[in-house]
């Protein structure tokens, strides 16, 4: 098939399809090259799973990979680094760009994760497209990020090759950024079969010739003892012998007259054997029982009903009128769960819902847990009109007492969304760590 036939341009972009550079390259040439010569324009889909669903209703982990997708809007620069809030710059072989977009949302913990592929030497793509005021120009430029992030205190910079980069551009220029992660190395394959024998050796070659005289052999072993010769003359007498022992003592002699001095006193003899351990004690009372320990702190807030309106985009509005369920030393009134006591907790937020915004087909959203009115944790997605989407944010906390957290929600596109909720449960739990 042709690259540059329509057919083939408006093909979706799969998961796998989506770490491929010879595609990116094919599909973003052809885009250039048709927007310069006035052909209708390609549609460029960017899938999550096999099912088409452009967000699947999942857990975590697919949240997460959907909102990588979402399309970030920066201005050119050049040259550079970034001085201002919404600038990228292509240094030709790495881009720097700033901690917030032009509409001053703080990006910088989601370009974090930009290097977060094991696969090292082709971490993820960004695909850039101009915009023309609002409007996209369908005019791209995509890079492939080989190395990690580096943080600069206000920008972030990373090593990337250019796939695609027609040039023309100039400082101020609005871009759309959409990122696409590359799947993590796979494990190695299994080893394979070991390969078949080679020929058979060649004929025998000719004799050699006769090697050199080798060095002389060892001594043998020593000869028998031979026969013990006749006996000699006699010697000469030998010196006189030592001093024979002592005899044995002589009998007592006779007691002497009485009243002679009395003799010394003799020596202490040695301390006798330790004696037998006694017999063992009567048992003592059992002590008084204490008193029984306490269970861990949790707290839950939960809602099956209700609406949320999102009335002008890019504002976070709070969650509320949740149902109080189980608690234990937290506090969880007010729409918000309040710590009591400090320490290690486990957060999870599970949003089940459906947005209808408008004449828009799909839009993307902010999810947020607060603490103390600040954002803590968000996650964006692309989400469709009339379909229920599950989104699920989990965290671990070191908390102080009286934190206080919330729920928050924002569309990041289009204004007046009302947002209808199925099921929303928000909890937290002490652990030990």
């Amino acid at each position: 098939m042709d690259i540059n036939s329509p057919d083939h341009l408006e093909q979706p972009i799969d998961s796998n399809q989506r770490v491929k550079p010879e595609r990116l390259r094919a599909l973003a040439a052809g885009v250039n090259r048709q927007s310069k010569l006035g052909v209708r324009p390609p549609q460029l889909i960017f899938n999550d799973d096999a099912s088409g669903s452009p967000f699947p209703e999942a857990g975590f982990e697919q949240a997460i990979a959907a909102a990588r997708d979402y399309p970030l809007t920066y201005a050119y620069l050049n040259p550079g680094p970034p001085s201002g809030s919404g600038q990228w710059v292509f240094t030709g072989t790495s881009i720097q760009i700033d901690y917030s977009d032009v509409n001053s949302v703080d990006w910088s913990a989601f370009i974090d994760t930009w290097d977060d592929s094991t696969t090292t030497a082709h971490r993820a793509f960004l695909i850039f497209e101009k915009l023309d005021g609002n409007s996209p120009t369908n005019l791209f430029l995509v890079f492939e990020i080989t190395g990690a992030v580096v943080d600069h205190t206000t920008y972030k910079e990373f090593p990337v090759t250019a796939i695609i980069n027609p040039g023309g551009f100039s400082s101020g220029d609005l871009f759309i950024i959409s990122f696409s992660r590359t799947g993590d190395k796979g494990a190695d394959g299994a080893t394979g079969p070991t390969g078949p024998s080679g020929s058979p050796g060649g004929a025998t070659g000719p004799t050699g010739p006769t090697g050199a005289t080798g060095p002389a052999g060892s001594n043998g072993a020593a000869g028998a003892t031979g026969p013990t010769g006749p006996a000699g003359p006699t010697g000469a007498t030998g010196p006189a012998g030592s001093n024979g022992a002592v005899g044995a003592t002589g009998a007592t002699g006779p007691i002497g007259p009485a009243g002679g001095p009395t003799g010394p006193t003799g020596v202490t003899g040695p301390t006798g054997p330790t004696g037998p351990t006694g017999p063992t004690g009567v048992t003592g009372p059992t002590g008084a029982t204490g008193p029984a320990g306490s269970g861990g702190d949790y707290g839950e807030l939960y809602k099956t009903t209700g609406s949320l309106t999102l009335t002008t985009l890019n504002v976070y509005y709070q969650v509320t009128s949740f149902t109080a369920g189980l608690t234990n030393n937290i506090t969880n009134t007010g729409d918000a769960l309040t710590i009591v006591d400090p320490g290690v907790y486990a957060i999870q937020l599970t949003l089940d819902c459906q947005p209808n915004q408008g004449g828009l087909t799909t839009s993307n959203y902010a999810v947020s847990i607060y603490k103390n009115g600040a954002p803590f944790m968000t996650c964006c997605n692309p989400w469709q009109k009339d379909h229920r989407h599950t989104i699920t944010l989990t965290a671990i906390e070191d908390c102080a007492a009286n934190d206080v957290f919330t729920v928050y929600m924002a569309d990041l596109i289009s204004n007046g969304t009302v947002v209808t909720f199925k099921q929303v449960e928000f909890t937290m739990f002490s652990i030990n760590i």
